[in-house]
């Protein structure tokens, strides 16, 4: 089995560097169910439980929509936002299939996901 490079978040922990092999049945694993998918820029895509809000799954963060693309925010901010629940894992957006995340742009992302966590555990 191909393994790729990804991010992995789960609700409550902090992100992380992960490889995952590329079948679906593994991405069902991680989110624990069917699989949706949010565009995360042009070069990325956030793989996630589809039935996550419906199975009353955990909060794990919130996006926001911004005239530049999608946010990640701690707390939900206007009427753009949206919660996603339950585990998300995120990869390259191949032309066909998930491909391995660029590793200049996991930095990035995982940069944006640590602020989230360090600006909720603020006193």
């Amino acid at each position: 089995m191909d393994k790729i490079n990804c991010i992995i978040k789960e609700p409550g922990e902090k992100a992380r560097a992960h490889m995952i092999e590329n079948t679906l049945k593994a991405f069902q694993e991680a989110v624990g169910g069917y699989i949706e998918t949010l565009p995360v820029g042009e070069d990325a895509v956030m793989v996630l439980n589809e039935n996550g809000k419906l199975d009353n799954l955990p909060t794990n963060f919130w996006i926001e929509w911004t005239k530049d693309g999608m946010a990640f925010r701690a707390e939900p901010r206007g009427y753009i936002s949206d919660a996603i629940c339950g585990t998300i894992i995120i990869v390259g957006a191949g032309e066909e299939d998930f491909e391995d995340l660029d590793i200049e742009l996991q930095g990035e992302i995982l940069n944006q996901l640590w602020a989230l966590r360090a600006r909720r555990e603020r006193p």
